[in-house]
């Protein structure tokens, strides 16, 4: 901040910085002689903003928290926003269907299991779409499709599929991939698990599905 000459009435143009010095001068009896109370000089060093970084145990200033920091979950120093819990780890929720049992061949079909849509999803979007069997397919790849019935749309432009001699998706050579246009879910909706295709042998179908606010 440039030097300059200030009367009781003026405001500061610019906000001081940290590295400012200022000198305040009490001209209220302008004498060469004045001393005492008529006439003070004070010196005062700017602080950064004049608040201190808050703490576990005193109020003050804090930098807030992205989505990723706050899933890290080891950061003690930033404050945590709605929106920053919605977008991390934490703001996910998670959805397991058995949809067969463990004694049950895979066989091809839509609506294996049917499931409904609660409140506390409304407005969520499929975010996370895996598979897995207790029993592995010796030769074939099963392949799962997710549909929202109510709405008539196929949610997975690229389904789950479960390679040869593997227990789940997590490992398959090719990814489930979510249609971003049919992502999207409301309370009530109907959701369907279809399976297109079955491999050899393989048993008890599950699907673990993520959903989280867009």
């Amino acid at each position: 901040m440039a030097d300059r000459k200030l009367s009781s009435s003026t405001e500061l143009a610019v906000e001081p910085d940290v590295s400012d010095l200022l000198l305040v001068v009490d001209v209220s009896d302008n004498t060469d002689g004045a001393t005492g109370t008529n006439k003070k000089i004070l010196w005062s060093t700017v602080k950064a903003n004049s608040v201190a970084d808050a703490s576990l145990v005193a109020k003050g200033k804090v930098e807030l928290a992205t989505a990723a920091e706050t899933t890290t979950g080891t950061d003690a120093t930033r404050a945590v926003t709605p929106d920053g819990l919605a977008g991390s780890d934490f703001g996910k929720r998670i959805v397991q269907i058995k949809v067969m049992d463990d004694a049950t061949v895979l066989t091809t079909g839509e609506g294996k299991i049917i499931f409904c849509i609660p409140s506390e999803l409304n407005c969520f979007n499929l975010v996370g779409a895996q598979a897995f069997i207790t029993t592995v397919s010796s030769s074939g790849l099963p392949s799962i499709g997710i549909r929202n019935v109510t709405d008539s749309v196929e949610m997975l432009s690229t389904n789950i599929t479960i390679d040869a001699s593997e227990y789940t998706s997590y490992t398959a050579a090719t990814a489930p991939v979510i249609d971003a246009a049919h992502d999207d879910v409301a309370t009530g909706d109907l959701m369907a698990v279809d399976v297109d295709a079955a491999g050899t042998g393989a048993k008890g179908l599950g699907v673990i599905l993520t959903f989280q606010l867009p």
